[in-house]
């Protein structure tokens, strides 16, 4: 009786891990293949959006052409951090965001200004770059030397040339010249920028560059200041 008993015994738990077994095991889902050649070639030609460039208006004249009347205008700080090897900084110089409320450089005392930035087709780069100005009204700025070119955009004029120059910190001279018929003037890179800044695929404050308030504290001079003075609240 009790030989029986174990046999059924040992039958029953065969079953039963065979059972068990059929539960678990399921049937992988097949993995999703796709055209090598397509996929490659889509990826070639594509092209990266192209990205702008500052104009950077110095002693040597740049030359430019004014195309648009709109701009965009960004809170700035303007900074000239040196590096420091020995805490491993590299320094940090030029106009930077402002963080706006919870801003490091607001709290330390750094002068926020205003800066505004008009798209221009820059001829020595061959593209569409961004001239940055400050919102400065006296004579010799750049602000104020602009405004008659602008209007010269507004009235809706053929293309011509702007060339501008500084001499000291903030006195500039711009001076429009017309452009001979056979120069080119920008025409199809405007043309595919205004595009693209409709599609939403260009950003024309994106010339300036973003800081975290993080990697503003661990700067050698803004952190010895906040030291003392304490934390951003």
């Amino acid at each position: 009786m009790s030989d029986n008993s174990d046999t059924t015994t040992t039958a029953a738990a065969r079953k039963t891990r065979k059972r068990q077994t059929g539960a678990v095991t399921s049937t992988p889902e097949p993995p999703v293949l796709q055209n090598a050649l397509e996929l490659f070639q889509s990826e070639t030609e594509t092209e990266a959006p192209e990205s702008l460039h500052t104009v950077r208006v110095g002693e040597d004249s740049r030359f430019v052409v004014p195309f648009t009347l709109s701009l965009s205008t960004v809170d700035v700080h303007y900074v000239d951090y040196p590096s420091d090897e020995a805490n491993g900084s590299t320094g940090l110089r030029g106009y930077i965001r402002c963080n706006d409320e919870a801003c490091v450089l607001c709290h330390i005392g750094v002068k926020k200004t205003l800066r505004h930035l008009l798209p221009v087709y820059d001829i020595e780069e061959g593209s569409v770059g961004v001239l940055g100005f400050t919102d400065n009204v006296r004579p010799k700025s750049l602000r104020a030397q602009l405004i008659p070119a602008l209007k010269r955009v507004d009235a809706d004029d053929p293309p011509f040339l702007l060339e501008i120059s500084r001499s000291g910190k903030s006195d500039f001279q711009v001076e429009q010249h017309e452009l001979p018929a056979e120069a080119k003037n920008g025409a199809d890179a405007i043309t595919n920028f205004i595009g693209r800044l409709k599609r939403g695929e260009v950003s024309i404050d994106s010339t300036i560059e973003t800081v975290s308030n993080d990697s503003l504290a661990a700067i050698p001079n803004v952190e010895r200041i906040l030291s003392t003075k304490g934390g951003v609240s």
